[in-house]
């Protein structure tokens, strides 16, 4: 199924929307995306994300698949309400990690299986 991607003002205006499936862009990244709706024809709900698919209600990710609620990753596969990872496979809630997978509230670099890690520095999805 394709989705539909518009442009928005701002992320407020995107998050004030009727239709919470819709994706959305910034005039500035639809400006320097000109192909910014096939972009994001296998997403849903996401907001500037770049060449994503079957991602849920990202924010300004690349290259990821199958990921939910995740801000600022790239290159992750089926992770969730994941922050500024890279390279990452299923983790849940981690931070600033790359090359992880099945990582758990984590920050760590490399294939190490993390579980748990306390400590982190939390971004609100709002600042970004």
């Amino acid at each position: 199924m394709t989705n539909k991607t518009e442009v928005f003002e701002t992320y407020s205006a995107f998050k004030k929307r009727k239709d919470k499936t819709i994706n959305g862009v910034s005039e500035r990244f639809a400006e320097d995306n000109p192909n910014f709706k096939e972009m994001n024809d296998a997403n849903r709900s996401c907001w500037c994300c770049r060449n994503c698919a079957d991602c849920i209600d990202c924010i300004r990710c690349t290259d990821c698949s199958d990921c939910t609620e995740c801000v600022l990753c790239v290159a992750c596969v089926a992770c969730g309400d994941c922050i500024h990872c890279r390279n990452c496979t299923d983790c849940i809630e981690c931070f600033d990690s790359e090359g992880c997978a099945e990582c758990i509230l984590c920050g760590c670099t490399g294939i190490d299986r993390c579980a748990d890690a306390t400590g982190l520095n939390r971004i609100n999805r709002s600042d970004v």
